[in-house]
């Protein structure tokens, strides 16, 4: 299940609130945009195979260099239909990316115009 909080301050807070509502019972694996390539495929393609694992949260990972950002994109649809709860979280998307993220996700929160 992907949850998509695009803006600043007031989508951080938003997002902050809803990983702890939602983590009360399970763990929480984070990367951001300084996190290795690595972690973040690894991030992108484990998950729990009967119901909710964990919760996968991707911070800033979208803007960060090219190769970290299309590891991420490539796996949208595959994270959108994960039992996981996946919470992406970004300051800023472009139009193309967002309207892509706004197919997949179960919740998309903009707090930019």
């Amino acid at each position: 299940m992907l949850y998509v909080f695009i803006g600043n301050d007031v989508a951080r807070k938003k997002s902050s609130d809803f990983i702890t509502k939602v983590s009360k019972s399970t763990a929480v694996s984070r990367v951001t945009n300084v996190d290795a390539t690595d972690d973040i495929r690894s991030l992108t393609h484990t998950g729990g195979l009967f119901g909710v694992d964990r919760v996968r949260v991707f911070d800033g990972v979208l803007s960060a260099e090219e190769e970290k950002s299309d590891i991420l994109f490539s796996a949208i649809e595959e994270l959108s239909k994960a039992p996981d709860i996946v919470v992406l979280l970004e300051e800023k998307v472009l139009a193309g990316p967002k309207k892509m993220l706004q197919k997949y996700a179960k919740e998309f929160f903009a707090a930019e115009p």
